[in-house]
C-alpha cells in the first residue's frame, strides 16, 4: 500500500510539471516553501495548515485511517520532537548498510528491457527502476526495519500503520528548514550510491 501511494504521489505533482520522483517531490515541497516565505503570516498560516491537513487527508484514506481525529485527539507534535525524529532518520538514510544496498538494487540492468540504456527511453526507464528502489529501501529499511524498527522506536507502534502514523504527525512540521536539511543531504547521499548524477536531472518546465 504504501508504494501506491508514493506512486500516487508522484502522479499527482507530474500534472503540476513535476518530475515523478523524489526529485520532483523535494522541488514541489521546496517551492511551496518558497511561495509560502513570500506570503503574509496569516497566509503562510492557512497555507501551512490547509497543506497539514490535506497531506493527512489524504495519507489516511489511502490506508484507511483517520489521521486527523488521530491527531486532533494526541496533540500536536512539537518542533523538538519532529526535529529529533528526522535527525533519526536522516541517519539511518546515511547507515552503511543502507547505503550498500542501495547501490546493489541499482547496479543491474535498471529495468531498461529491450530499450537501449544509450537511449533516452532507455535512460528514464532506468532512472525510474532506481527510484523505486530507493522508495522501497526508504520505507523498509530506515523505518520498518530492525528491533524495534525506527517508528516503534518513535513511539508510533510497529509495520505500515506505525509509519502511517509517522508521517501523519510529522506533516505539521514538514516545511520545517532543519528538517529539510536533515532529510535533504541524507537524500543526496542515497541518490548518489544509485548512481543517480545530479547534475542531470531536469527540473521542471
Amino acid at each position: 500500500m504504501i508504494q501506491i501511494y508514493l506512486q500516487t504521489q508522484c502522479a499527482v505533482i507530474q500534472l503540476l510539471g513535476y518530475t515523478p520522483d523524489e526529485h520532483g517531490i523535494s522541488l514541489y515541497t521546496q517551492h511551496l516553501s518558497q511561495a509560502m516565505q513570500l506570503s503574509s503570516p496569516d497566509v503562510q498560516e492557512q497555507l501551512r495548515t490547509t497543506s497539514r491537513d490535506t497531506y493527512r487527508t489524504v495519507l489516511g484514506g489511502a490506508f484507511g485511517m483517520d489521521l486527523i481525529t488521530e491527531q486532533r485527539t494526541k496533540g500536536e507534535l512539537s518542533i523538538v520532537d519532529a526535529r529529533n525524529m528526522m535527525h533519526k532518520v536522516s541517519l539511518r538514510m546515511q547507515d552503511d548498510s543502507v547505503l550498500e544496498k542501495v547501490a546493489r538494487a541499482c547496479s543491474g540492468e535498471g529495468g531498461s528491457g529491450v530499450v537501449p540504456k544509450d537511449s533516452e527511453a532507455g535512460r528514464a526507464m532506468e532512472l525510474a527502476y532506481k527510484h523505486t528502489a530507493i522508495q522501497k529501501i526508504m520505507v523498509y529499511d530506515v523505518y520498518l526495519s530492525g528491533s524495534p524498527c525506527l517508528v516503534e522506536e518513535c513511539g508510533f507502534g510497529k509495520g505500515e500503520e506505525g509509519y502511517v502514523k509517522m508521517q501523519g504527525a510529522l506533516a505539521d512540521h514538514q516545511s520545517d528548514p532543519l528538517i529539510s536539511q536533515y532529510v535533504g543531504g541524507a537524500m543526496l547521499k542515497l541518490l548518489e550510491s544509485a548512481g543517480i548524477d545530479m547534475k542531470n536531472w531536469q527540473t521542471p518546465r
